[in-house]
């Protein structure tokens, strides 16, 4: 037998608010081992495993660790990410830590912009392009040092090759070249 209950509509959007409330306080939290597969948040490596992308790209691992509140991982992944060199500091969840990545992403920048002479042309014009499609600001140090790279490649390869100009070339192959 059926029973049939009636009511207001006050009473129905109150008990609406109560279940929707708790559904909200539940916490999800999900805590990942190396042989859990990643959803949406892996972007690209959607449905890799913790393990695989431990081994191909840590950074993203660790990016997902830092910047997602409701997922973790065991202490054995977090302790092969300290292995490779990441500072990982256990962050309480739910709850994120973005400054700890930030850190160590800045880190590695002031590493490489410490020793801007010892890199090619190439290294710093990635660099530049790198910098402008994250919209970050190109300073003055890298546009010198990457002038100061350009002139001397080309100051190199002038001595040792002894390039002439066109005109001084084909004057010779014509017979026409004058000291």
């Amino acid at each position: 037998m059926k029973k049939v209950i009636r009511l207001t509509e006050s009473e129905l959007v109150r008990l609406i608010k109560n279940v929707i409330s708790e559904e909200d306080s539940k916490v999800l939290l999900r805590k990942l081992t190396k042989k859990s597969i990643l959803g949406d948040e892996a972007g690209k490596y959607r449905g890799w495993t913790v393990d695989k992308l431990l081994n191909n790209d840590a950074k993203k691992l660790y990016y997902i660790y830092t910047h997602f509140e409701k997922i973790s991982f065991v202490d054995e992944v977090l302790d092969e990410l300290e292995e490779k060199g990441f500072p990982v500091k256990r962050i309480t969840k739910p709850g994120i830590d973005k400054e700890q990545y930030n850190e160590y992403r800045n880190k590695g920048v002031e590493k490489f912009l410490s020793n801007l002479e010892s890199k090619s042309v190439e290294e710093l014009v990635k660099l530049i392009r790198a910098r402008k499609l994250n919209n970050q600001r190109v300073g003055p140090e890298i546009y010198d040092a990457l002038e100061k790279k350009k002139r001397k490649h080309k100051e190199v390869n002038q001595k040792e090759r002894r390039v002439e100009k066109k005109g001084v070339m084909q004057a010779r192959n014509h017979g026409n070249y004058r000291k």
